[in-house]
């Protein structure tokens, strides 16, 4: 957490979190319709292939962005 630095951005209600040594966007928080939402760029992650991960059957989204 010490390399990520908070934006927010237009209403102010979504935080994003960005590299701050490289710039790339990690996640985001926010809360929609009651409930928190978290969007990750899997690409951040190691060992993982963002296009090897399925959604089956799930309440949940899975949104990938690369």
């Amino acid at each position: 957490m010490q390399f990520l630095n908070e934006y927010r951005f237009n209403t102010m209600t979504v935080t994003h979190y960005f590299c701050r040594r490289c710039g790339i966007f990690v996640y985001f928080h926010s809360r929609y319709e009651g409930e928190n939402t978290y969007v990750v760029n899997v690409g951040c992650l190691e060992g993982i292939n963002p296009y090897e991960i399925t959604s089956k059957g799930s309440k949940r989204k899975i949104v990938l962005i690369s």
